[in-house]
């Protein structure tokens, strides 16, 4: 077993069993000032995460860092670069993400806490979005708009069937949060506040 874990502001580091059993750690990339929410998923060789604003990365964007020779291979090197796989605009699209996890298509899904269409909030109320990889780059889809079921949505999590599982902090009949569904299903008439999405 591999333990996986990322510094809040500095490098994503990685434990690994060695062949005497010693662990090892290594450094796969070092963010330089760059600062991650601390969030990341380990899926095909690669490690995804979110960095939620930086200079560089105003109103956030999706990473991507590959691991040299595969998870198994422990062929990690600590100039890996940092594949932006979309930059976020703050518009309808969202803004600041939290976190990403992944189907076994390979779509990445995840929630923002701010931006959308929401004119509740100057800065907007979230999304959940989906990005899709497609001939070595990614489009971004809004699959939901929190609008007034504002209230910084926790990560996602996705079933078998593609549903999307998360939690918001605020917001609901009461504003002390609510667990929500969105199926892939969803209408546009989906209630917004008590339930949640369905």
């Amino acid at each position: 077993t591999e333990i996986y874990t990322l510094s809040l502001h500095d490098a994503l580091p990685i434990f690994s069993p060695g062949a005497s059993r010693t662990w090892n750690f290594n450094i796969v990339f070092d963010f330089k000032g760059i600062i991650s929410n601390g969030a990341i998923l380990v899926a095909d060789g690669n490690i995804y995460g979110v960095i939620g604003s930086a200079t560089s990365y105003l109103n956030g964007t999706v990473y991507r860092v590959s691991i040299g020779g595969g998870l198994d291979g422990h062929g990690f090197t600590p100039s890996s670069p940092l594949n932006i796989l979309y930059r976020f605009t703050g518009g309808a699209d969202g803004a600041s993400p939290v976190a990403v996890t992944r189907d076994g298509a390979g779509n990445l899904y995840g929630t923002t806490n701010s931006g959308g269409s929401c004119s509740s909030f100057s800065s907007g109320c979230g999304v959940i979005f989906q990005l899709t990889p497609s001939a070595g780059s990614w489009t971004e889809s809004v699959l939901y708009d929190f609008q007034l079921a504002y209230g910084q949505p926790s990560p996602l999590i996705v079933d078998s069937s593609a549903n999307l599982y998360g939690a918001n902090a605020w917001g609901g009949s009461d504003g002390n949060g609510f667990i929500f569904e969105y199926s892939p299903n969803a209408t546009s008439s989906a209630p917004r506040l008590q339930n949640g999405v369905r």
